[in-house]
């Protein structure tokens, strides 16, 4: 009898120490994530990136690859899947879509979302929703040609657009949404054409302009607005700006 119960023991304790070992050889599940592609030799689709977030801050900036299409990190305030996934491939466009749900659909937080892509096709990219601080910066020989930018959130918004980029018969659409706070950065390369509108009712809190000039109302471009361009587009907001040519 002794030795069964000596014997039952022993097996509730090997039973208990694998229970044990296993929980605590779990390792934390990660508050960081990343996502990476690259584009086939022979492709012609544009890329596409959507992030929907939530107080969060969003980078986008251009690396000087053109194999790359998208190289997206982020990170959640708290571990576990909180943000949702979904990858765009159709007959027109390849790229990512991001969304701060987590598996229930309920909405979540988002601690920060870093974007960088490459210089080998043409991008549409979405930016939304609430409490957001975006800044997106157009640099290092990006490619151009009937791309879009769009930018719908509260928060802020910091763009930026340098004479190191390249485009061929069009350029770059761009539109901010309301009820933001934002910041532009413009300089034209050689060859391009620029134009920015923005609702009346917006507050200008500091602007300077080089080559560009006021040709309607609250409506400000370049001596010629044919296309190659930029095509700026503000809804009602509080806006500082420095343009120039």
């Amino acid at each position: 009898m002794k030795r069964l119960i000596v014997a039952s023991m022993a097996i509730a304790a090997m039973v208990l120490a694998a229970v044990f070992t296993v929980y605590i050889g779990i390792p934390l599940v990660s508050t960081h994530f990343h996502y990476e592609r690259y584009l086939d030799p022979d492709e012609t689709r544009a890329g596409y990136i959507d992030i929907d977030v939530r107080y969060a801050n969003v980078t986008v900036r251009f690396e000087d690859d053109p194999t790359l299409l998208y190289r997206v990190d982020v990170v959640q305030y708290q571990p576990g899947w909180r943000h949702r996934v979904y990858v765009a491939d159709d007959a027109d466009s390849v790229g990512i879509s991001i969304c701060s749900r987590d598996r229930w659909g309920n909405p979540e937080r988002t601690e920060r979302v870093d974007i960088v892509l490459g210089t080998g096709t043409h991008y549409d990219i979405y930016i939304g929703h609430w409490n957001l601080n975006v800044s997106v910066v157009y640099d290092n020989g990006v490619r151009l040609g009937s791309d879009e930018l769009r930018i719908d959130c509260t928060g802020t918004v910091y763009f930026e657009f340098t004479e190191d980029v390249s485009f061929g018969a069009s350029g770059l659409y761009v539109h901010i949404s309301s009820n933001a706070n934002a910041t532009l950065v413009v300089d034209l390369p050689p060859g391009m054409n620029g134009r920015m509108r923005m609702n009346p009712y917006s507050t200008i809190i500091s602007q300077w302009t080089y080559g560009w000039f006021l040709v309607d109302f609250y409506v400000w471009g370049t001596a010629s607005l044919d296309l190659p361009r930029l095509n700026i587009e503000l809804g009602t907001v509080r806006v500082s700006f420095h343009l120039s040519i």
